[in-house]
């Protein structure tokens, strides 16, 4: 899998999720210690902060985690139930690196693109059975 990595190199961060995280690691990725793991293995490979995001846990809440500074940081938040939307990933990737080119230190940017997609989620969009993350007028 080394040939994976040289992709990563001078990144700030990457941010795969279960499924992601498996193929780049090369093993499962379906426990929070499995999650855990995996970021810290990923991040000495690479260099870059690994945020692997468990949206796929079997439970009820959202949990994320990031490997920086030597130590993991888990993000959580209630799961939502009975939304199933798509671009979730691309949105929470696109509100860090605002969040980041804004001035906000990592653990702060993820922390509030946690919770701006978490709210895109909340306040989605609904048009029958299509759910659409709200990205506007979040309240």
């Amino acid at each position: 899998h080394a040939g994976h990595f040289k992709w990563y190199r001078g990144a700030t961060i990457i941010t795969p999720n279960m499924d992601e995280a498996q193929v780049l690691w090369g093993k499962p990725v379906t426990t929070r210690a499995e999650m855990e793991a995996c970021a810290r293995d990923l991040h000495q490979a690479c260099g870059a902060a690994v945020l692997v995001k468990g949206g796929h846990l079997d439970n009820d809440s959202a949990a994320d985690v990031l490997w920086h500074n030597d130590h993991a940081q888990w993000f959580e938040t209630a799961r939502v139930p009975g939304v199933h939307t798509h671009g979730t990933g691309c949105t929470y990737s696109a509100a860090i690196a605002t969040g980041l080119g804004k001035g906000l230190l990592l653990a702060e940017a993820v922390h509030s693109a946690k919770m701006f997609v978490h709210r895109a989620i909340a306040q989605h969009f609904a048009w029958g059975e299509v759910h659409s993350l709200n990205h506007l007028h979040q309240s």
